[in-house]
């Protein structure tokens, strides 16, 4: 090896190293919110994960498992991180020998250039930085890895036949099957091409041996019968038999038919055409480019290239056709689809060097357009892959352990609820009394035995869900506590004739009426709610949604209950969440709740909230109009009630109140709600009556007036500072006699005396004659 190549080794080591630090700086501390806590908690106990099974995967990541540092979770994120370094390797000596060669033979350094920065551009992508820091992401990131190395050995072929490369495809796609088949498998008539292309070369022999090395990779596969013979608690399918088995490996747990309509392929083709852009910005723009430079250079490799990436986008598009909140798979499967864009985007790079590599100025404009890109995309990736504080998914597992008493029963639903359960479990030992199960468990014959086995027998039959559930509840109601996932579509839909009340996030299921105190709120933690990583992800944003849509469901049951305080720490506790939540309805039913209390000026102060927020709220728009009408704000209970006949509201005693407010004009109205207000301050209700002051200071109307009441009011009340700030505002609105001597008076209580000669010296100029000036005057001169 020579000393260039030697230093190119070092500096390749180098970036990879760079990406790595890079890498682990933002990995997640515990795992992410999706399958990762089960990934981990399978790789650690070598357990069985949910269908495919991923053994290949399970196997690989239970080294690292065992490493000592940090913990499980973390371990294996760094297996999914070091992945990612084999395929930058990989895809940085195909840019260079397969695809930045077709455009620049000569030039050592400069091909090596252009494919460390593709190398570095794979790195910094949206999607591959996000799968290369959390434990699932690692089985794509490894099924990436298979692809990539099939893609370059394919390569390899067209510039020079050689047997072995056939082996080692056939080999490396046995493996891709045996970790993530359906992905792996769309590369089939691809390869089917090329033995057929290559046929003569291959010969019999050749067709044999590499039938055997696809065998030899897919034996992986007997890590499953093996394992479940072993009886992991973790155990998906239990797949013992070849009917198991191949339940399991063809995940026919999952085949359910996808939802299809206009809106669905609109909204996936919208996803598709931006997934190229978030991932590589304005870079993918070369990608056109240099698919069609290299039609005219390398016609082979280029249409090689297209068909894969038809190919997954022909399956994958269609494939991932579900509701909005699942398309997030789709960006997943379309990784490989990633890579061959990366690799035109290497041609397109090469192609414009060979154009402009005379021109140092175009040069260097370019690289600087290319460095500058390239720092964007790690800012931007960086704020979206910045995991290192999200302890979101395992604080909610352990939020969901600490909800419920000692041997309860619990019924899971969904990644959120299920997933950190598995680790909490399997790797922490934790709350191993907990029965435990779900729907997607005990439809199936392998799901009852293993809960017969675990806990007790119950009769169930094979996808009768509801009847299942109900008997396991009916077997345990009267010996222990109950508890489902808060999310439980298959729950909502059925009919027990049990309660079902909120705790925490959790939903008890219960034969007498219960309430549980806002307390269990205060023993789940609550860290990185407010971080901004977390407020870009829907997925986390889902998750921390669970909090307040809990404490408001149990709010609801406090205010029913009679605990009207308690209810409302809790509305008032949900409305911190940095969330999507229902506000209006939080208000309004806040505002139930200080009527219940006799406090109605709470109540309109919610009521008025959740106006604001939906104008459409017809029992809240009713009550407010009403409340204002009371209280005297006359012209704010017309709108209320306007708003609320045109909504449907058909109650006389709406029609009655907006006739009396109809038949006084707006000065009149006015009128009214100050003679109210001066009432309400008579009578200490300060708060009664600066709801209507404020409304008429808004209208600006008799301002000077009401400065000066609510002034007079803090005098009597003792606090002559509060009192100077608003005889100070009236007496700037309006001069007279009155304001003076009380902005005065108000300066001499709070030992302001100098101030308080000169404003009596200044009203005395304009108010001479006047006795109550001249005697307070004379009076703080002998002071």
């Amino acid at each position: 090896m020579g000393k260039r190549d030697f230093f190119e080794y070092l500096v390749l080591s180098l970036m990879l190293m760079c990406v790595m630090v890079l890498y682990l700086g933002t990995l997640n501390p515990a795992f992410k919110n999706d399958d990762s806590p089960e990934t981990t908690a399978a790789a650690f106990t070598l357990g069985i994960g949910h269908p495919p099974g991923y053994p290949l995967f399970t196997m690989a990541a239970k080294i690292f498992t065992i490493i000592p540092l940090a913990s499980p979770a973390f371990r294996t994120n760094i297996f999914s991180s070091l992945l990612s370094m084999f395929v930058l390797l990989v895809a940085y000596f195909t840019a260079k020998n397969h695809i930045i060669n077709c455009f620049i033979s000569g030039g050592f350094w400069i091909r090596r250039i252009l494919a460390f920065v593709i190398a570095i551009m794979l790195a910094l992508s949206y999607i591959f930085w996000n799968q290369s820091t959390g434990a699932k992401g690692g089985i794509y990131i490894l099924n990436l890895l298979f692809t990539s190395i099939i893609i370059l050995y394919s390569l390899n072929i067209f510039q020079k036949y050689e047997i072995k490369y056939f082996y080692l495809i056939s080999f490396i796609f046995g493996l891709g099957l045996v970790n993530h088949w359906m992905s792996i498998i769309i590369l089939t008539p691809l390869l089917v091409y090329f033995f057929i292309k290559y046929r003569n070369e291959l010969k019999i022999k050749g067709f044999i041996f590499s039938s055997l090395f696809v065998l030899i990779g897919l034996s992986a596969y007997l890590y499953l019968p093996i394992r479940a013979n072993a009886g992991p608690d973790l155990n998906f399918g239990n797949p013992k038999t070849l009917q198991d088995f191949l339940w399991v490996v063809l995940r026919n747990a999952y085949n359910y038919p996808a939802k299809t309509g206009l809106d669905v392929y609109s909204y996936q083709l919208w996803e598709f055409l931006k997934f190229f852009f978030t991932n590589y910005s304005l870079f993918v723009l070369l990608a056109f480019i240099g698919a069609w430079a290299m039609l005219k250079t390398e016609k082979k490799t280029v249409w090689y290239l297209l068909g894969i990436f038809v190919i997954y986008i022909v399956v994958v598009v269609p494939y991932t056709r579900t509701i909005k909140g699942i398309f997030i798979l789709e960006d997943i499967l379309l990784i490989p689809a990633e890579y061959i864009c990366l690799l035109f985007i290497a041609a397109g790079m090469s192609f414009i060097y060979t154009k402009v590599k005379q021109s140092k100025i175009l040069l260097y404009f370019i690289t600087i357009a290319v460095s500058g890109l390239l720092c964007f995309m790690t800012f931007r990736h960086y704020e979206l892959n910045n995991d290192s504080g999200d302890y979101l998914s395992y604080d909610f597992g352990k939020s969901i352990m600490n909800t419920m008493e000692k041997d309860s029963v619990y019924f899971g639903d969904g990644d959120d609820n299920l997933m950190p359960v598995y680790y909490l479990r399997e790797i922490n030992n934790e709350r191993k009394d907990i029965k435990f199960t779900a729907s997607a468990f005990i439809m199936f014959q392998w799901g009852i035995n293993d809960f017969i086995s675990k806990y007790g027998n119950v009769p169930m039959q094979p996808l009768e869900i509801d009847n299942n559930i109900r008997n396991i509840i009916d077997s345990f109601i009267n010996k222990t506590n109950i508890y489902r996932s808060s999310s439980y579509p298959q729950f909502d839909e059925m009919t027990i004739p049990y309660k079902q009340v909120q705790k925490g996030i959790l939903i008890k299921v219960t034969p007498k009426n219960e309430s549980f105190s806002s307390g269990i709120f205060d023993i789940y933690s609550y860290r990185g709610i407010y971080r901004r990583f977390c407020l870009q992800d829907p997925k986390k944003l889902s998750l921390i949604t669970c909090y307040p849509a809990g404490m408001v469901n149990q709010a609801n049951d406090l205010s029913n209950d009679g605990k009207l305080e308690d209810a409302l720490r809790l509305y008032k506790l949900a409305m911190l969440f940095p969330v999507a939540k229902p506000e209006a309805d939080i208000y309004f039913n806040m505002s139930i709740v200080y009527n219940k209390m006799k406090d109605y000026d709470n109540e309109l102060d919610c009521l008025a909230n959740a106006v604001k927020r939906n104008n459409k709220l017809l029992p809240a728009i009713e009550r407010a109009g009403l409340l204002y009408y009371d209280c005297g704000i006359l012209p704010l209970a017309k709108d209320m009630f306007t708003r609320a006949i045109e909504l449907g509201n058909t109650s006389e005693k709406v029609k009655k109140a907006l006739n009396n407010i109809n038949s006084l004009n707006v000065i009149e109205q006015y009128e009214y709600g100050l003679n109210k207000a001066n009432d309400y301050l008579l009578k200490q209700n300060y708060k009664k009556a600066m709801n209507i002051y404020n409304f008429l200071l808004d209208k600006n109307y008799k301002t000077a007036i009401i400065h000066r009441n609510i002034g007079l009011f803090y005098v009597k009340s003792g606090n002559f500072s509060e009192a100077l700030n608003w005889f100070l505002k009236s007496k700037n609105k309006a001069q007279s006699p009155e304001t003076i001597y009380y902005t005065a008076y108000s300066y001499y209580r709070i030992k302001n005396i100098k101030s308080a000669l000169k404003e009596l010296e200044d009203g005395l100029k304009l108010f001479n004659n006047d006795k109550g000036l001249n005697d307070l005057y004379f009076q703080l001169k002998k002071l």
